[in-house]
């Protein structure tokens, strides 16, 4: 016996092939416009922190005068036009925070993929940071609260291979200010402690002895002895001025010495007791003559390193095992008088290291 279907179950299957079509044809609208965003500077796509976005294809660029170098010096002329094919997106910070963009290529060759992170209109592209093709560095700029930033990637004519983008947010160093210096008293010397950099913000209205590279950590150090001899040392290996010695009287700030961290340790001397009346700077005392074993003074007894944030060890330092630079001595400031002389060590610009402070015999 044959049963024919009744007219409601055609209407039902009918009905439910539409759906699925429409279904799928909206499926595939939101794709596209979605890969449109991504490909267009005016409508990219909005990112927050953390963030990770892999392409299901890649447009290699046809021209290798597209680098990042390039890029910056057209894009205020020609705005997103300079541009290769690649993708876009837009990140607002909602804190001052420093930011990393990296790329994770799934074959590694010398030529990748490039970042690059502008600021303005579509016609007018500043650039606060780029990374390279040729060592695909990662990209690491300074976010401000409420500026649109777009970030770009692309990959140049021999990279078709698929790759990864990560932005990140990058928590700053509990010394990422000089209010939140790490405190060094003589009593700590000798000190040792393990340090970074990575996501310290700008310290350039506080740094007074303009050193290369703005973003650094600070520590703080008080002597209560009339004058004492000291030295710092980093093992980051920069020959740029990356460590710099500054006093405090006040709301002033003076810079007293400054020096870089390729072999060799910077040397100052350290005053207190001035009183009040004209001031008399205290005479400087000779250099120290290629110090064998750094000691602390001979006032106090010798103390452990204080545990302070950074992981400090007790190892004992040798802040002589490099060519000292001669001994500059600590300005007294002017205006009102003071009993103690606060004095910073500003680290900037590097991936600290081991960060060793001493004190020469007097």
């Amino acid at each position: 016996m044959i049963h024919n279907r009744s007219p409601f179950f055609r209407r039902h299957d009918y009905c439910f092939m539409m759906v699925s079509l429409l279904l799928a044809l909206l499926t595939t609208t939101l794709q596209t416009a979605l890969v449109q965003a991504q490909t267009s500077c005016s409508a990219p796509q909005s990112i927050t922190a953390p963030f990770t976005f892999t392409p299901s294809s890649v447009e290699p660029v046809d021209n290798s005068y597209y680098l990042p170098l390039s890029i910056c010096d057209d894009a205020l002329a020609s705005g997103s036009s300079a541009f290769p094919a690649g993708f876009w997106f837009r990140y607002i910070a909602s804190k001052p925070t420093m930011v990393r963009v990296s790329v994770e290529v799934m074959e590694e060759f010398i030529f990748a993929v490039a970042t690059v992170a502008v600021t303005g209109s579509c016609d007018s592209l500043k650039c606060e940071d780029s990374s390279s093709l040729a060592t695909s560095n990662d990209l690491v700029f300074q976010a401000e609260v409420g500026v649109e930033y777009l970030l770009y990637v692309f990959s140049d004519a021999d990279g078709s291979d698929p790759y990864t983008l990560f932005v990140e947010e990058l928590e700053p160093p509990v010394n990422d200010s000089m209010e939140t210096a790490v405190a060094l008293t003589q009593d700590d010397l000798p000190f040792r402690g393990d340090f970074t950099t990575v996501g310290a913000l700008s310290d350039f209205s506080q740094d007074v002895c303009g050193l290369f590279g703005e973003n650094g950590v600070w520590f703080k150090y008080t002597t209560t002895y009339a004058q004492e001899s000291l030295a710092l040392r980093a093992t980051t290996g920069n020959t740029r001025e990356v460590l710099g010695i500054q006093s405090r009287s006040g709301d002033g700030d003076a810079c007293v010495t400054s020096g870089s961290t390729w072999g060799s340790t910077i040397e100052w001397t350290a005053e207190t007791g001035i009183v009040e009346g004209e001031p008399e700077p205290a005479p400087v005392p000779a250099p120290v003559a290629n110090p064998v074993t750094p000691s602390p003074p001979t006032a106090t007894d010798e103390s452990a390193p204080v545990e302070t944030t950074g992981s400090p060890s007790g190892a004992r330092s040798n802040s002589s095992d490099n060519n000292p630079e001669p001994t500059t001595s600590a300005s007294s400031g002017s205006g009102p008088f003071f009993n103690s002389v606060d004095l910073y060590s500003h680290v900037a610009g590097v991936v600290l290291g081991v960060l060793l402070l001493d004190a020469f015999a007097q």
